[in-house]
């Protein structure tokens, strides 16, 4: 057998068992309102049950995964997959295209190349003649939708937040600097709104610097981790300090002799703590633990003479991608020269930096705001001093002071000020596993008209097309496989999202953007009910413009939707609104 070849069966074969628990349970519970006679002649007996399950109708059976390996494809190795498929007793594939490694003496077909839909042709005719149900991933590669069709002004966004700080008193007439890379093409930067607002007390300090650190685990380089100046490399996969630490990567802070490591950190003259920052989960959590971390952080403090408990904050779950935001933990504030962390429970972490923060911030503000999912831990609420907190009517919007340029002309009121340019770029993030020549970016899942042109426009529109390879009826099946693009957190157009949560929510949530970077925003109350709307807003436009849409057109070629499970996985949106849409889940 070939390696187009890929089976999976368990989940149908489950599927069907679960039909017939369905079904006797469905006799039990009627038993009780029929008579004897209905009880002695059920419409289906035990014996077709097994008759059944032993060799289930083909409507009941498996379909298989189909994958044609980078450019290794023939008619001869499709047929021969296809027949040996049908033989087996399965009753369709789903077709995929991934990226694979070059065979010896095997002639390369460039993917989307006419040669390869002939290819696709061939499959979907056989298919046909098989009797074989012919399913397709809807773009190359199984993650997720999208290709070289679509254009970066398509391509999924995400929110992105530039921070200035200014005195006032006086004329502002400067350009507002932006990262060098959002001014390249591929990120496609676009402003959103321009707000300013009296600096939080502290917010503005640098991360605290302890001056002396004790500890009872000296394996763990707790010098460079809480050193703000340190040197840090980020890559799609690590977090890490620049210099080798083999030894930590691979044990992590973790128990010294049975006991707990814990961490003392002391400074020069009093400071005040408020929030302690990590890297992403997926990057310091040690195996394969996730998404369940039993780890929390015991944080004591010197008061008085005494070492007082201030706050213990667990590390919240996470999702098996969860590589893009740090995480903020929030505690009580507190005032002292001396902290003791304490890491308490079973999971091991390797964080390559430690950030002790006296800005104020909601805890675990990163998932609330919907930019990751990760465990809420909606139990931890503090009461934030005045001065910390952003009062609504004290937020200006500059939008229109600034030019296209990025040119602010502002007479600054009296005060500290603090200033964000809101914007939005391209995630660049792209299909995968797809040969070179069938990678593109992967299309916006918050905006109708992109899904709409990925599927009409691209590969699938191309081969469903009158007289087109899967075209007349071939296609029985769309497939959203995989998704591993992360989340993301704003619409093509600046105004969409807006727009978005205005009608669904009843107000605007202009004002509330600095809430999104964990400022609180009038109170603690009012900021968690505005990240609550935003969630719920975020969940709706998800389910309608992405997933609803998707059927719609799929349902308008004629193809059935088969989609894996996202939300709740990756995805901070209702996993059961996911399956409701698809005709197999």
């Amino acid at each position: 057998m070939s390696n187009n070849f890929k089976t999976s069966t368990m989940r149908f074969l489950n599927l069907y068992v679960f039909l017939i628990i369905i079904q006797i349970t469905f006799f039990a519970c009627d038993s009780s309102k029929t008579s004897d006679k209905n009880l002695e002649n059920p419409s289906i007996s035990i014996a077709d049950l097994k008759k059944g399950f032993k060799n289930p109708e083909i409507q009941y059976r498996p379909e298989t995964w189909f994958h044609l390996n980078g450019n290794n494809i023939s008619k001869e190795g499709l047929t021969l997959d296809l027949e040996a498929i049908k033989e087996a007793g399965l009753q369709g594939i789903h077709l995929f295209n991934k990226a694979g490694r070059p065979f010896p003496n095997v002639k390369p077909i460039e993917i989307l190349s006419p040669e390869w839909e002939d290819m696709i042709r061939h499959a979907a005719d056989e298919c046909k003649r098989l009797g074989l149900k012919f399913t397709m991933q809807n773009c190359p590669g199984w993650s997720m939708t999208g290709g070289p069709w679509v254009p970066v002004e398509e391509a999924q966004r995400e929110v992105v937040e530039t921070v200035y700080r200014v005195e006032g008193g006086k004329t502002f007439n400067e350009v507002l600097q932006l990262d060098s890379l959002y001014h390249t093409p591929d990120y496609n930067y676009k402003d959103i709104q321009l707000l300013a607002f009296p600096t939080p007390k502290d917010d503005d300090l640098a991360p605290l610097n302890p001056s002396k650190i004790e500890t009872n685990n000296s394996l763990v380089p707790w010098q460079d981790i809480f050193n703000p100046n340190s040197k840090i490399i980020v890559t799609r996969t690590t977090t890490r300090l620049d210099k080798p630490l083999e030894y930590y990567r691979n044990h992590g802070i973790s128990k010294v002799d049975e006991v707990n490591t814990w961490v003392k950190t002391t400074f020069d003259k009093p400071v005040t703590l408020r929030t302690i920052k990590f890297p992403q989960l997926r990057h310091i959590i040690m195996g394969t633990q996730y998404p369940r971390i039993d780890l929390a952080i015991k944080v004591e403090a010197l008061l008085n003479g005494k070492l007082m408990e201030v706050a213990t904050v667990n590390l919240p779950d996470a999702n098996w991608n969860d590589r893009r935001k740090h995480v903020t933990l929030a505690i009580p504030e507190t005032t002292s020269n001396t902290f003791v962390f304490t890491f308490e429970g079973n999971h091991a972490i390797a964080p390559e930096f430690i950030r002790l923060s006296s800005s104020a911030k909601l805890h675990n503000h990163e998932a609330k705001a919907a930019k990751v999912l990760r465990r809420l831990e909606k139990n931890v609420q503090y009461d934030y001093a005045e001065n910390t907190i952003i009062k609504a009517n004290t937020i200006i919007n500059l939008t229109d002071k600034m030019t296209s340029n990025g040119r602010l002309t502002w007479e600054v009121p009296e005060g500290n000020w603090t200033i964000v340019r809101f914007g939005h770029i391209n995630m660049r993030l792209t299909n995968k596993p797809a040969v070179p020549e069938a990678t593109g970016w992967e299309s916006s899942k918050l905006d109708k008209i992109a899904i709409e042109n990925h599927l009409r426009n691209g590969m699938i529109g191309n081969l469903i097309k009158d007289g087109g390879p899967i075209g007349d009826g071939k296609l029985h099946g769309l497939l959203i496989d995989s998704w591993e693009s992360h989340v993301p957190t704003w619409t093509m157009n600046s105004e969409d999202m807006f727009k978005e949560f205005e009608q669904r929510r009843g107000y605007s949530m202009k004002t509330y953007l600095p809430a999104t970077m964990g400022y609180i925003v009038e109170s603690t109350e009012v900021t968690t009910k505005f990240l609550r709307d935003l969630r719920h807003t975020m969940d709706e436009v998800f389910i309608d413009n992405f997933f609803k849409h998707f059927a719609t057109v799929a349902h308008d070629m004629g193809a059935e939707v088969y989609t894996e499970g996202a939300g709740g996985e990756v995805l901070p949106i209702d996993p059961c609104a996911i399956m409701a849409l698809a005709t197999s889940p």
